[in-house]
């Protein structure tokens, strides 16, 4: 067993599982993920390669590589998202951030929409977009059950907030291109076996997603170490 599979195992993992535990066990992990359909799967065995078009934040020199594949509109993605935020000033200087789109269109009527708004954000603004990628995640039960014209204008309503140009935003949105990078992060997380969010891998390694801060946290430190 490699040291990353010793380190998390012995972190995230509750040690010596019963049989009589199996079943607490399988229908949280059933919870706390998203299912659904981009396209179909492959696997590729050479692991992650980050691109210039992907969305990294925190130490782009740090040796602690996380990548994660989300829908925006996933709840158990939203559930991640806040474990990080809330871990994310202890790690900050230690991991590098990467971040991708992996919409599930056929339960999530709005995560292509989201996906390509975000995008649309990143081409106006190289700082406003994360601020406007957190709201839409952090906000979700504001636009979850709202039909397409509502969650637009609650979009909007969000993008007003963190400052970004709406008409702008509009335009962009439109443009090819935006699609094309949701497009692109669909194919390279097919490529690397995605198959439900959110898909977290680090240092090439996919991993389930911590329970809780605590287990991100020393997870991280354990990993940086020499």
């Amino acid at each position: 067993m490699n040291k990353f599979a010793t380190l998390y195992k012995r972190l995230v993992m509750p040690y010596g599982l019963q049989k009589i535990a199996i079943t607490a066990i399988l229908l949280p992990l059933i919870l706390i993920s998203c299912y659904g359909k981009a396209k179909a799967t492959t696997n590729n065995p050479e692991g992650v390669v980050i691109n210039d078009n992907d969305i990294v934040v925190g130490n782009t020199a740090a040796n602690v590589v996380i990548l994660e594949y989300l829908d925006i509109q996933c709840p158990a993605c939203a559930q991640w998202h806040g474990i990080l935020e809330r871990t994310w000033p202890l790690i900050k200087d230690d991991i590098k951030l990467v971040i991708r789109h992996y919409p599930l269109t056929n339960i999530h009527s709005h995560a292509l929409t989201t996906a390509k708004l975000v995008e649309a954000a990143r081409e106006q603004s190289g700082e406003l977009y994360y601020d406007f990628y957190k709201k839409l995640i952090e906000n979700q039960n504001r636009w979850n059950n709202q039909n397409a014209s509502d969650a637009m204008q609650t979009f909007e309503t969000f993008a007003s907030d963190v400052g970004l140009n709406i008409e702008q935003l509009k335009k962009d949105f439109e443009k090819r291109s935006t699609e094309n990078k949701v497009l692109k992060d669909i194919e390279l997380g097919n490529n690397d076996g995605v198959r439900g969010t959110p898909t977290v891998i680090i240092n090439n390694q996919k991993i389930s997603t911590p329970r809780d801060t605590k287990s991100l946290y020393n997870l991280i430190q354990e990993l940086k170490a020499p």
